[in-house]
């Protein structure tokens, strides 16, 4: 390709379309039409962090969403009974954002599938490869993002 001629955010945003398309098409479709994507994520990040106290500030500071879609897709995740709220002792205000065993489960199924992805990935990329896109992606995030 002639690097004139790269349209640098077309790509990107092609390429997260044609990511966002395979995993909806190998996991929402089929097994969880209620959920999106960015339910998963954010169940996913309560998964990981399920070791300590997970407020909505915390999705929204580590996704960098604002309050309203955060508490939109806490609702869906609420109404499917993959998280609970619980009022926090300490400040009334917050409440704590906790994974059910339903959760759980859903986000095992999950990283399964983000896993089978990134197989497919890694069979045709080098080591190499992968780690200069990761690098080069973390690059051009903090340069969006101002850092």
């Amino acid at each position: 390709m002639d690097n004139e001629n790269i349209k640098l955010g077309l790509e990107l945003r092609l390429t997260l379309q044609a990511f966002d398309k395979r995993v909806e098409k190998s996991f929402f479709s089929f097994n969880h039409p209620e959920l999106k994507k960015m339910n998963m994520f954010i169940l996913n990040f309560l998964f990981k962090n399920s070791n300590r106290d997970v407020f909505q500030k915390d999705i929204e500071r580590h996704f960098n969403y604002r309050k309203s879609s955060v508490s939109d897709h806490l609702s869906v995740l609420e109404n499917c009974g993959c998280i609970i709220r619980e009022s926090n002792s300490s400040d009334g205000r917050y409440r704590k954002i906790v994974i059910t065993d339903k959760g759980r489960e859903l986000c095992k199924e999950f990283n399964l599938e983000l896993q089978k992805i990134e197989e497919e990935l890694r069979v045709k990329l080098s080591k190499e490869k992968i780690s200069e896109i990761v690098l080069n992606l973390g690059k051009i995030r903090k340069c969006l993002l101002g850092d």
